[in-house]
């Protein structure tokens, strides 16, 4: 809605090379609201790739819920598939985390999707019990889209989501539930 978006994507540039992290942290939450919306893409998305890299966890954190949004318009997705990878490895289990939800965000999109699929069920194994409790989510969300692709084995996918949604809901801690729900949804839907 700016009036001259070529001024306002300056604007927002800059904040994501400021010094204080927090302004960092919210421009890349920024970039993930106007990405498609930029008037330079391509230095956009080199911008976002950097804050996948920042120093900070916060700021990496921002940037991986960023790409999972964007990564369908990322210029070089097989790139973008391997930043998203990499901070699925992140030391900070936020980072860990937000990639997991940004992998079942992008999987349609993702070059490797059997190694995607792989390395969300490693994730599974986290040490950290939100950082699971997403990537059994996406999982979930993976399986949701199969069996939407699927003709003939739609009943055996929805199984399987709902498998991944009740694994999810298991490991969530109580103000955390991304399949609340979905579980109870597709279970709903599985019953008809």
């Amino acid at each position: 809605q700016a009036p001259d978006k070529e001024q306002a994507w300056q604007v927002l540039r800059s904040l994501t090379q400021d010094t204080d992290i927090d302004v960092r942290w919210s421009a890349a939450g920024a970039l993930e609201a106007v990405f498609p919306q930029v008037p330079d893409r391509d230095q956009a998305w080199q911008d976002l790739i950097s804050l996948t890299q920042d120093e900070d966890s916060h700021v990496r954190w921002s940037a991986a819920d960023a790409l999972g949004t964007a990564f369908s318009q990322a210029p070089d997705k097989e790139q973008a598939w391997q930043v998203l990878r990499s901070l699925t490895q992140d030391e900070d289990r936020f980072v860990r985390e937000s990639a997991a939800g940004a992998l079942g965000s992008a999987f349609s999109h993702v070059p490797d999707k059997e190694q995607a699929w792989q390395v969300l069920h490693s994730l599974t194994q986290d040490e950290n019990s939100n950082v699971r409790s997403t990537s059994n989510h996406s999982l979930g969300r993976i399986s949701i889209l199969r069996a939407t692709e699927s003709d003939d084995e739609f009943r055996t996918y929805l199984e399987e989501a709902i498998e991944f949604f009740r694994r999810s809901s298991e490991e969530a801690e109580k103000y955390f539930n991304p399949a609340a729900f979905c579980l109870p949804f597709y279970l709903s839907l599985h019953s008809l």
